[in-house]
């Protein structure tokens, strides 16, 4: 039926949202030490607090 299509369709698009909210949330954190640890730049939190 078409709801329980619908259904599956947001699932999916939740999963895919999830992780790519994760993954955005790593690759920041891991530019973040990576650029601290090369050119002393502030890191995000750094930049906020400031």
């Amino acid at each position: 039926t078409q709801e329980k299509n619908y259904a599956h369709v947001a699932n999916i698009f939740r999963t895919v949202w999830q992780f790519t909210l994760s993954w955005s949330y790593h690759m920041a954190n891991h530019y973040n030490t990576h650029s601290v640890a090369i050119s002393k730049e502030p890191s995000i939190a750094e930049f906020y607090q400031s």
